[in-house]
């Protein structure tokens, strides 16, 4: 639910960016998880490490428009996976 609107400083380039306060009910699972990844990544808040995944999931997204596939591979090139698809529609570009 959006609550106010404000402006800070963008972390990374020191710009000033309207924000819009959000509100989110998790379940304690994954509030656990992003605890925890905000601990291994060394992010400071909760809410920067959603801001985070939002930036990942977006880059996902966009990739996978233009038809591109996201591939993890281990450390030697020989075991590969594949991210499934996440587009619902199969939108390619």
């Amino acid at each position: 639910m959006a609550v106010s609107r404000a402006e800070h400083r963008d972390r990374n380039t020191s710009l000033r960016v309207e924000t819009k306060r959000l509100q989110f009910d998790f379940p304690l699972p994954a509030v656990h998880a992003l605890k925890d990844l905000a601990e291994t990544t060394g992010e400071p808040t909760l809410a920067g490490v959603v801001r985070d995944a939002l930036k990942v999931y977006t880059w996902i997204i966009e990739e996978q428009k233009q038809g591109r596939r996201i591939v993890s591979e281990d450390k030697k090139g020989e075991e590969r996976r594949e991210l499934v698809p996440l587009l619902k529609y199969g939108y390619t570009t």
